[in-house]
């Protein structure tokens, strides 16, 4: 058995994968919930044959690989992250102490969403602040890099080894694009965090930053703020527009993509309900047709795998079905050698 947990503040999810079967469940985050799940759990299953796992939204410059076995000096460094996202990586954390003490003839495993980018070029990652801010560590640190990474790998599958610049889009309630050379990313849409880039569902992605002090000037206070552009703006304020300027944004960003790659043999989409982005998907092709990306308006599947480009196309095109939880299973099965 597996269990993966994620935060979503002020709840936690958690997912539990057993013979492959999948449920997922959240709750109110506080410690007795930990305690709850865990006794639930070993009613069940012995001890030691329960994989852990956690995902750890910003992991900044102390988290540096993908997916790691949770030791103390990692559990550790996790704590030196909470104030880089503070709601998500507090939830995170406490869970991960909480758990691998209460359960620790356990496997537990860290995923990390933001380690992917860790070594992002630094004329990506640095903002043009002064340097004592920098060195406080802000900068761009990228997100969804677990996803990304699976992406990237899965065009490789799909299309074999001569892949070698590919992009990545994710269309879900925080859409972003991740530019990728040779499995190693060069660009990506957010930044400190995931408020920063193209629009998300709640949140307002760019935003000339002086509208705040803006706000602030006519008696708003900073908190409110806060919850305004993180969870108040987004696409869903701008009704039925919403589609025209979520494709205009992720057009934008790849051709800026395609830019900084000099090239691209393969634009991937990452979807989790491929009815709901079809429209979406089909919008951005066509948009770039002038790029010699040939779509086609029937797609076939290759192993459960949308191919989106025609064989006379210059750029390969490819949209994946995206289970996060399964391929977080599996990645920790890699990892551990127990299967769920």
């Amino acid at each position: 058995m597996m269990l993966i947990f994620e935060p979503d503040p002020p709840f936690i999810r958690w997912c539990t994968i057993e013979n492959g079967h999948l449920s997922q469940n959240k709750v109110i985050f506080d410690t007795p919930c930990l305690d709850k799940i865990g006794r639930k759990v070993l009613k069940i299953i012995d001890e030691k044959n329960i994989v852990f796992g956690y995902l750890l939204s910003n992991g900044g410059d102390q988290i540096n690989r993908p997916i790691s076995l949770l030791t103390d000096e990692s559990l550790m460094r996790v704590g030196k992250c909470i104030e880089l996202l503070p709601e998500h990586n507090n939830i995170i954390y406490k869970a991960a102490n909480y758990l691998s003490k209460k359960f620790a003839n356990s496997q537990h495993v860290l995923f990390c969403d933001s380690s992917f980018f860790i070594d992002l070029p630094k004329k990506a990652s640095t903002y043009a602040i002064p340097y004592k801010l920098r060195k406080k560590g802000i900068r761009r640190y990228g997100g969804y890099g677990l996803c990304h990474q699976w992406a990237w790998e899965e065009a490789r599958r799909v299309f074999g080894k001569d892949i070698q610049k590919v992009i990545s889009v994710y269309l879900g309630n925080t859409p972003n694009v991740a530019a990728i050379k040779n499995g190693v990313p060069v660009e990506t849409t957010i930044g400190f965090t995931s408020v920063e880039g193209i629009p998300s569902i709640n949140a307002c992605g760019d935003i000339d930053p002086t509208i705040i002090f803006q706000l602030h000037a006519e008696g708003i206070s900073f908190e409110r703020i806060n919850n305004l552009l993180s969870k108040e703006s987004g696409l869903s304020c701008l009704f039925n527009k919403a589609p025209e300027i979520l494709r205009y944004n992720v057009v934008r960003y790849i051709g800026a993509f395609i830019s900084v790659l000099e090239g691209v043999d393969a634009i991937i989409f990452i979807v989790e309900n491929v009815e709901d982005t079809k429209k979406i998907i089909s919008g951005i092709c066509h948009l770039l047709d002038f790029l010699g990306f040939k779509s086609k308006m029937k797609t076939r599947k290759v192993k459960g795998k949308i191919i989106l480009s025609r064989s006379n196309s210059k750029i390969k095109g490819l949209c994946l079905h995206y289970d996060k939880w399964r391929v977080l299973s599996e990645k920790a099965i890699s990892l551990t050698g127990k299967e769920t």
